[in-house]
């Protein structure tokens, strides 16, 4: 949830050390609610930070994800922007204008640029991307990661399906590139991740994780016809 600014912001002993104390930890629980709302967002980004909470899930890079995930910014950039920087202790305010500028940066992104509707290269790299953070780090038990893996998978073909959803008309140059990086990226699944998990034993574990790879390569390949 985001604090209301009304309350703390007009209390008394503003600029009192009670009162800066108390904005300080208002301001942390807001910047809090932001990054777990990135994490949630972005759980690749979250799984390469370290954040294991979401490893099971993909980045909805779907058109109405987007829209949600814009709104949600400005919304957080009106609740930081309602937070007197005088009223933070020195730290809390450098972090205060650093979460501004990743507010408008993530806006601008969203609504201006709109690289999700020109970059093909960054769905089918982030498909790889996916499964890439998970395999690079023994940060649990192989077979607990693998479990992510699949999970991960299971998801991707309609990752690339909503590509197909948001793109419109991505310059030539963008879509070759990304059709030369495709093989690659079929080449990662079909070698470079089952190598990643090559000690795991649990025949039943092995077969999905067969299947679920089986079908990314097979989405992959379908996602490069249609570029």
């Amino acid at each position: 949830s985001i604090p209301a600014a009304d309350g703390w912001l007009s209390s008394p002993g503003h600029g009192s050390a009670g009162g800066r104390g108390m904005r300080d930890s208002v301001f942390t629980q807001l910047a809090d609610d932001i990054l777990q709302d990135n994490f949630q967002r972005h759980p690749s980004a979250a799984t390469d930070l370290g954040i294991h909470k979401y490893d099971d899930r993909m980045d909805d890079v779907s058109r109405a994800a987007r829209v949600a995930e814009s709104q949600a910014m400005k919304g957080f950039r009106a609740s930081l922007a309602a937070i007197e920087p005088e009223a933070l202790s020195p730290d809390k305010r450098l972090d205060r204008e650093q979460l501004l500028g990743a507010m408008d940066a993530g806006i601008l992104g969203i609504d201006v640029i709109r690289q999700w509707t020109k970059d093909p290269d960054g769905y089918s790299g982030g498909v790889t991307n996916a499964a890439y953070v998970i395999m690079k780090r023994n940060y649990a038990p192989a077979v607990d990661r693998l479990k992510s893996l699949i999970a991960r998978e299971k998801l991707m073909p309609a990752s690339l399906a909503e590509a197909r959803k948001n793109l419109d008309n991505p310059p030539e140059i963008y879509t070759k590139i990304a059709i030369e990086q495709i093989d690659g990226n079929i080449s990662f699944f079909k070698n470079d991740v089952p190598a990643a998990f090559k000690d795991v034993t649990d025949k039943a574990l092995r077969a999905e994780f067969a299947k679920t790879n089986a079908a990314v390569m097979t989405a992959l390949g379908e996602y490069k016809t249609f570029l």
